[in-house]
C-alpha cells in the first residue's frame, strides 16, 4: 500500500511538472496564455479550465446595434412602402372625387333654362349674354332637354320651352335706322351679330325685324287683332295638327314631316330655289318647312301654297348685312 502510494505521488509532482513545462512552451498571447488561464488538476492527471475564469478573460462582445444592410432588402422595403403611400392617396382621392360629385349633384338646383319647361324664356340683349349660355340653349332647343356634367356624374332636367329673345342689330342700337346715324364700324357690328353662333340661329324659327316707328305713326296706329281673336285661331290650328298627325308641328321629323306637308308643286319649287341661294343646311330647311305647315293650318288650308312658302322664308336670316 505504501509502495503504491508512493508511485501515485511521484507520478503526481511529474503530471504537473509536463504542465508547467506545456505552459511554458505555449505561445504567451492575450487570448491563448496558459498564465491568464486558470487550471485545476483531476485525480486523473488531467487539466481543465475554469469556465468562470475562461469566460471574463474573453474580449467583451461589442454593443453596437449597427447591423450589416442588406441592398436588395432595402430596395424592396421602399418600393413596397412607395406602393402603399400610392394607395392610400389613390383610394382618399377616389372617395373625396366621389363625394365631392356626390355633394354637386345634392345641391344641383335647375337653372332658368329648365325652370322654364313648358313656357317662355325671355332673353333680352341676347348677344350680351356668354357665349357658354348661349351655346347651352342648343341642346334644348332640339331635344327638350337639358344635361349638366358634374365631375364624374350628369343629371338631365327638362327644358322644353319658346325661346323669345330680343337683340339690337348693333351695339349702338342704330344700325339701318331712319332716324339716327349709325356709330358703329362694320367690324363692330360683325363681332356684335357673330356672338350667335349658325347652329344657334338655325334652331331659332321665327326672326323677325322690328323697325322703330316715328312718334307720330305710333301714337296713331290703328288698333290690331285682339288677342282672343289670335288665340282662337291657335286652338283651331293645333287642332288641325293633332286631328292631322296626332301632335303639333314642332314634333315631326323626317318623314313623319314629309308625309304631311302636301306642297303645292309651285311652293316646291319655291322652298327649293330659296334653299340653294340662301344654303341652308337640313335643320333650317325642316323648320322652314314645319313654319310653312303651322303657317297653312293658321290659314284654315289643307295644303301648303306659295304664299305659305314665302312667309316662313322671310322668317329666317334677318340680321342685317354691312
Amino acid at each position: 500500500m505504501l509502495v503504491d502510494m508512493t508511485h501515485a505521488n511521484e507520478q503526481r509532482p511529474a503530471a504537473t511538472g509536463n504542465a508547467a513545462d506545456n505552459v511554458s512552451d505555449a505561445p504567451t498571447g492575450p487570448a491563448t496564455s496558459a498564465a491568464a488561464r486558470p487550471t485545476t488538476v483531476t485525480a486523473d492527471g488531467t487539466t481543465a479550465t475554469n469556465a468562470a475564469a475562461s469566460s471574463t478573460a474573453k474580449p467583451a462582445a461589442s454593443t453596437s446595434w449597427a447591423r450589416e444592410t442588406n441592398p436588395r432588402r432595402a430596395l424592396l422595403t421602399i418600393i413596397v412602402t412607395v406602393v402603399v403611400v400610392v394607395a392610400i392617396v389613390l383610394g382618399l382621392g377616389f372617395f373625396v372625387n366621389w363625394g365631392l360629385a356626390a355633394l354637386l349633384v345634392i345641391i344641383m338646383i335647375p337653372g332658368a333654362i329648365s325652370l322654364a319647361h313648358h313656357g317662355v324664356l325671355f332673353l333680352d340683349e341676347f348677344p350680351e349674354f356668354a357665349r357658354s349660355a348661349l351655346e347651352a340653349l342648343r341642346e334644348p332647343l332640339e331635344n327638350g332637354h337639358i344635361t349638366i356634367a358634374r365631375a364624374a356624374l350628369s343629371s338631365q332636367f327638362p327644358a322644353r320651352f319658346q325661346l323669345l329673345a330680343a337683340m339690337n342689330p348693333c351695339p349702338c342700337g342704330f344700325h339701318g335706322s331712319t332716324q339716327r346715324p349709325c356709330r358703329c364700324s362694320p367690324q363692330q357690328i360683325g363681332r356684335y351679330q357673330g356672338k350667335l353662333s349658325g347652329p344657334l340661329l338655325d334652331r331659332i324659327d321665327l326672326h323677325v325685324h322690328v323697325p322703330a316707328l316715328p312718334a307720330q305713326e305710333l301714337l296713331q296706329a290703328p288698333t290690331g287683332e285682339s288677342s282672343a281673336a289670335i288665340r282662337q285661331r291657335v286652338v283651331q290650328a293645333r287642332q288641325r295638327a293633332v286631328a292631322r298627325q296626332g301632335g303639333a308641328n314642332q314634333q315631326l321629323h323626317g318623314q313623319q314631316l314629309e308625309a304631311v306637308l302636301q306642297l303645292e308643286p309651285a311652293a316646291h319649287a319655291l322652298l327649293h330655289k330659296a334653299a340653294d341661294r340662301l344654303a341652308w343646311s337640313a335643320r333650317a330647311t325642316h323648320r322652314t318647312l314645319r313654319v310653312a305647315r303651322t303657317i297653312a293650318d293658321l290659314a284654315g288650308g289643307e295644303g301648303i301654297a306659295s304664299a305659305h312658302v314665302a312667309e316662313a322664308i322671310q322668317y329666317r336670316n334677318v340680321l342685317l348685312k354691312n
